[in-house]
């Protein structure tokens, strides 16, 4: 998540684009009217950060979730990734950690369930 990356994703944004990442590691970008051949350049370069970028966000929203934030602590808190990814990385691995520490551990034979 490079400080390019996040610019280039606020810039797309701004100019009416949505990311969003799939499963195999491919980025979806719409409307793709929008995408020129400078966008997509820039996008290709910088797609690592930027799915990393992606990943942080939709994680930071599952942390949300879990506290219970209202939209206006969303906000700023999907604004703080965009000016402080490093430490929001941080405090969304801590929060996993907590929540993976609090749920009951899985028994043998519970895959299913």
């Amino acid at each position: 998540m490079t400080p390019a990356a996040m610019s280039l994703l606020a810039d797309l944004r701004l100019a009416g684009m949505e990311l969003t990442s799939r499963p195999d590691g491919r980025l979806n970008v719409k409307p793709r009217e929008l995408l020129t051949p400078e966008r997509r350049q820039a996008i290709l370069v910088h797609k690592p950060a930027l799915v990393a970028a992606l990943a942080l966000e939709r994680r930071l929203r599952e942390m949300a979730a879990r506290w219970g934030y209202h939209a206006d602590d969303l906000t700023e808190a999907l604004a703080g990734v965009r000016t402080n990814p490093v430490g929001w990385l941080a405090a969304v691995e801590y929060d996993e950690e907590l929540h993976a520490s609090s749920r009951p551990a899985a028994r043998p034979g519970d895959e299913g369930t």
